[in-house]
């Protein structure tokens, strides 16, 4: 009988046991330490090579209109929501909740999860909040680890494919009102990356149960689950692009209003750029939360018309 006939989607078996994912070990590990290593060279070089005047940076933030930074915080967080009813979709796609034993959350407990995912990766390297964020669901709600993972791979699927409509509609959009040539890195990186994940796809759809068969069998369970929840989460994927474009736009409203608080009128198609920027620089995971990567470059994707 074929090895895989027998990984069945049992939460208690020992080939899914949750991994050892203590943040304080992990916050003290030797990646995570070098990649807040990497920032902080990268913000030593602006703050000493970029000529920054920095009391006139203060004046501009110490005249901030505080209704304006307040109603952005509001939107800022009123994406964690946003993200977990769409993770819950992800979730509900997958099968996770005909596992055995297993109950969803709650938006509410969704989106605390979300947030803790998403703090931990702003504290430490590598994106290790995507896998707190699936151990959460799996100690809380007896999800199956590996196939939880696969739905917050397709959620980042999804992320790199709107992240690049919005980099290639914003772009044409700022066509004669703003110097293209520093945007033609972002979208170089932006088709280099969805190259990458669409021949990633393909290859998992073609050939990943067949090279699974190959590995021995704890290997082949943990991996057929995680293409389960990879492939199976991008069904209804209308319906999950409607839902990720409205926390983009949130995402665009939180800059909006961050630029209107200090004075600044933008065009909207350059915060779509902006914000479809910060996105993929957050995407490669080289420092905790993208710091010193994502200031450096959306600063430099405003100054395509400021």
């Amino acid at each position: 009988m074929d090895k895989l006939a027998n990984t069945a989607p049992e939460t208690t078996d020992a080939a899914d046991k949750l991994p050892d994912v203590s943040l304080k070990r992990r916050l003290l590990s030797a990646p995570t330490l070098i990649s807040f290593a990497i920032a902080a060279a990268i913000v030593v070089f602006i703050a000493t090579r970029v000529q920054i005047d920095f009391a006139s940076t203060w004046q501009y933030i110490s005249h901030a209109n505080p209704l304006f930074l307040v109603l952005a915080v509001a939107f800022y967080y009123a994406n964690f929501p946003l993200r977990a009813y769409r993770w819950l979709v992800f979730l509900r796609n997958a099968g996770v909740e005909r596992d055995p034993g297993v109950h969803l959350p709650s938006i509410a407990s969704a989106a605390q999860m979300c947030y803790l995912g998403w703090f931990t990766n702003a504290v430490t390297g590598f994106r290790l909040g995507d896998v707190y964020r699936s151990y959460l669901l799996a100690k809380e709600n007896r999800a199956s680890f590996p196939k939880t993972l696969g739905t917050l791979a397709a959620e980042h699927v999804v992320d790199i494919v709107v992240v690049f409509l919005s980099l290639v509609l914003s772009s044409v959009a700022l066509l004669g009102r703003a110097s293209p040539d520093k945007a033609t890195l972002f979208i170089g990186v932006g088709v280099g990356l969805l190259a990458a994940t669409a021949a990633l796809l393909v290859g998992m759809r073609v050939l990943g149960l067949r090279m699974a068969k190959r590995l021995p069998v704890p290997l082949a369970r943990l991996y057929t689950l995680f293409h389960e929840g990879t492939l199976g989460s991008l069904r209804q994927l209308p319906w999950v692009l409607v839902v990720s474009l409205a926390i983009w736009c949130l995402e665009v409203a939180h800059l909006y209003l961050v630029a209107r608080a200090l004075g600044f009128d933008v065009d909207p198609a350059l915060l779509f750029f902006a914000t479809a920027a910060s996105a993929l620089l957050i995407i490669v995971p080289i420092t905790p939360g993208g710091l010193g990567l994502v200031e450096t470059g959306v600063a430099g994707v405003l100054t395509l018309a400021l």
